[in-house]
């Protein structure tokens, strides 16, 4: 909580993180500062710290508790994105902490030419903010989200994909299979049928030569 008027505290007291509901990012800067959009690219970013407890000192920007916690988020954050990104314009503004485990509030402003993505710094973000809380989920505007967590002496990821829904197509290939090969042995059949028959019997061939279509038989 900021008190804005220092001559008569309590009398003017806002919560920052009731900007951080604002979606566009120069606006959210204005709500925060009261001054103009900066020349920055802003990234609106939460990050959860999950092992850690919410504390009311976590309000107060001049208790040791929040002064203690953003210094920690600083320190983890700033250097190792710097040289991850080799971008040294990389900054961070910590907007506040809400409950929620700790809810980490942030701005992520870089040069207004530069061309990361809110995809490369949810990882950059996700893998430094491990030196902090090893359990913890990062969401920057623009990018999926990513949960970190802790290591384990084994731990396989299992992805699953569900099928598409093609039963249908799978019962009429089986149908179709099945009526092809009855098929098939059906002709098989009577081919034998009639090659026992001619070797038995003899042969016939069929003569056109009237409109009765004469056979004409011939033992063998």
């Amino acid at each position: 909580i900021d008190d804005t008027n220092s001559t008569n505290p309590g009398t003017n007291c806002s919560d920052p993180n009731t900007c951080f509901t604002i979606e566009d990012t120069c606006a959210l800067f204005q709500c925060l500062t009261n001054n103009g959009c900066p020349p920055k690219k802003i990234f609106k970013t939460t990050i959860t710290l999950l092992s850690k407890l919410f504390s009311n000192e976590l309000k107060n920007p001049a208790s040791d508790d929040y002064k203690s916690l953003t210094a920690e988020i600083r320190t983890a954050l700033v250097p190792v994105a710097r040289n991850r990104l080799n971008d040294s314009t990389f900054n961070i503004t910590i907007v506040g902490f809400q409950n929620g485990s700790v809810l980490v509030n942030l701005l992520i402003l870089l040069n207004n030419t530069s061309n990361v993505t809110a995809n490369t710094l949810k990882s950059v973000i996700a893998d430094a903010i491990r030196t902090v809380d090893n359990q913890s989920s990062v969401n920057v505007a623009g990018a999926m989200p990513v949960t970190t967590l802790a290591p384990t002496t084994s731990q396989t990821v299992l992805t699953e994909q569900t099928p598409s829904d093609n039963s249908g197509f799978k019962v009429a290939t089986i149908v179709l299979g099945v009526l092809l090969g009855v098929a098939l042995l059906t002709i098989l059949a009577l081919v034998l049928t009639m090659v026992c028959m001619m070797k038995r019997f003899g042969r016939y061939f069929i003569s056109g030569s009237d409109m009765l279509q004469r056979f004409n038989y011939t033992n063998i």
